[in-house]
């Protein structure tokens, strides 16, 4: 149960951490074009914020159930 529990918060981390990144970065990226490497290392990197940040909500959550 934890596993599954786990998965899906980490999962929906890396997407939000990946977005949350490239919306701050939007307005500078309107003015001067990035390179899609530049950008895609921005996306893994707050993907992966994302993944750990949920993967510890998502612990304090199981944790706090009472089983």
């Amino acid at each position: 149960m934890l596993f599954n529990l786990l998965w899906r918060f980490a999962v929906i981390g890396f997407l939000l951490g990946g977005g949350v990144i490239n919306f701050v970065f939007w307005k500078r990226d309107s003015e001067q074009k990035p390179e899609k490497t530049q950008v895609l290392g921005r996306t893994v990197l707050g993907g992966l914020i994302g993944l750990v940040v949920f993967v510890l909500i998502g612990l304090g959550f199981y944790f706090s159930v009472h089983h």
